[in-house]
C-alpha cells in the first residue's frame, strides 16, 4: 500500500534518523521517496530586517532556495539512496501546515518523520511539527522516537521477527489501524511471518454502593469475556479476512483500567512486557488511530495516543480516523520542486 513516502527534514541529524527506516520500506515495496525542506516565512524575514531593496530581497531568497536544495541532494548521497527513486521539494510556509498539505498533493501514503522529543508543558505550549502533522494528516504517519531499536531497520538479522502492537477498544475508529499495521508487520517480517499483537482496555469496576463484591466480579468476567472474544474475531478477521493475502501469527491480551486516565500507561506497559522468545519482551513498533482533537477540547482530554507517543521509544505508526481523500488545492507556496529520479 505504500507507493510513494514523504519525509520531512529540517537540516539537523536528528529529522534525518528518520531516513533509514523510510528507505527500508521504499526499497521493500519499491515506493519513491519525497524529501520535502520546508523553509519558514520569519527565516527569510529575519534576514531581510529591517529593509533591503526588492532585487535583494529576491537574491537572498533565492539563496534560501539553493541552500535547501543542495542540502537535499547532499542527503541523497550520503544516505546511500541511490538505488531508489528519490524526488526533492523546498517550500516556503509554515512547517506544520506545509507537510500535511504536501502529502495530500503529492499522494504520499504514508509520511516518515523523527519526533523531536518534546514533551510537558513546552509542547503544549509552543506546539510541536510532529504532533501537528499527526492530528492532521490525511495519511499514516510513522513517527521515529528517541531509542529507537536499529533491529526495526534489518529484521532479517535480529534473533527475533518484529512485532507489531494495536490497541483496539472495539470501534471502528481504531480498526483504522489494522490496515496500515498489517502492512507494516508484512514488511518488517521480510521472509518470515508477520506478529501482531491485539490488546483492549476495559475498565475494571470495584464493589461500592451500586455493586457487592460478587456483582463486581461477574461484570468483570463478563466485559472480559466479550473483549477477548472481540479480540478473537480480530485476529480472524487478520488470519483469513481481508488481510488473507498475508499470513500473521496474532496474539491479543485485555488489560484492565479503573481511572480512564489509566488507559495510555496499560498500553506502554503492555508494549513493554508482551512475547515469548526468550530474552525478549516487547513490541518493535505501535500502530493506532487518533482523532485528533485540537484546542481546548484537546487540552482537556490529551489523545490517549499522544500520551503513548510521549512514553515510548519504539516506532508509532499512527492512522488518522478521518482521513479520508479529498480534493486538495494546489499550494501557492511552493518555490522549488526538483524530481531526481535514481538509477534502479
Amino acid at each position: 500500500m505504500f507507493k510513494r513516502i514523504l519525509i520531512p527534514l529540517d537540516g539537523s541529524k536528528r529529522a534525518e534518523e528518520a531516513l533509514p527506516m523510510a528507505a527500508f520500506l521504499a526499497r521493500a515495496t519499491g515506493a519513491s521517496l519525497l524529501l520535502v525542506k520546508v523553509i519558514t516565512p520569519e527565516l527569510l524575514y529575519t534576514s531581510l530586517y529591517p529593509t533591503v531593496p526588492g532585487y535583494m530581497a529576491e537574491q537572498i531568497r533565492t539563496t534560501f532556495v539553493h541552500d535547501a536544495q543542495t542540502y537535499l541532494k547532499h542527503v541523497i548521497r550520503t544516505s546511500k539512496l541511490e538505488d531508489i527513486a528519490v524526488s526533492t521539494e523546498v517550500v516556503i510556509g509554515i512547517p506544520g501546515t506545509t507537510i500535511v498539505q504536501l502529502a495530500g498533493e503529492r499522494l504520499a501514503d504514508l509520511i516518515v518523520m523523527r519526533s523531536q522529543g518534546q514533551t510537558g508543558v513546552a509542547r503544549w505550549f509552543f506546539g510541536s511539527i510532529a504532533q501537528y502533522v499527526i492530528r492532521h494528516s490525511p495519511v499514516p504517519v510513522l513517527v521515529m522516537r528517541d531509542g529507537c531499536s536499529p533491529l526495526m531497520l534489518q529484521p532479517g538479522q535480529s534473533f527475533h521477527v518484529p512485532r507489531v502492537l494495536v490497541p483496539l477498544d472495539g470501534s471502528p475508529e481504531a480498526e483504522e489501524a489494522l490496515l496500515p499495521a498489517a502492512e507494516m508487520a508484512r514488511l518488517l517480517a521480510g521472509s518470515a511471518q508477520g506478529q501482531i499483537h491485539l490488546t483492549c482496555a476495559i475498565r475494571s469496576v470495584t464493589a461500592h454502593e451500586h455493586f457487592t463484591s460478587a456483582q463486581a466480579e461477574q461484570q468483570n468476567k463478563a466485559v472480559q469475556a466479550e473483549a477477548e472474544a472481540y479480540l478473537a474475531s480480530i485476529a480472524t478477521r487478520l488470519r483469513m479476512g481481508e488481510f488473507a493475502s498475508s499470513t500473521f501469527a496474532t496474539s491479543y491480551s485485555v488489560v484492565t483500567y479503573t481511572r480512564e486516565e489509566e488507559i495510555w500507561k496499560r498500553i506502554f506497559r503492555e508494549s513493554e512486557c508482551i512475547g515469548d522468545v526468550p530474552g525478549y519482551a516487547g513490541c518493535d513498533l505501535i500502530a493506532m488511530s487518533t482523532h485528533g482533537r485540537t484546542g481546548l477540547q484537546h487540552l482537556l482530554h490529551r489523545s490517549i495516543t499522544e500520551h503513548v507517543l510521549d512514553m515510548t521509544t519504539v516506532p508509532l505508526l499512527i492512522a488518522h480516523t478521518h482521513a479520508t481523500p479529498k480534493e486538495y488545492i494546489p499550494s501557492a507556496a511552493t518555490v522549488s520542486h526538483q524530481e531526481i529520479q535514481q538509477p534502479g
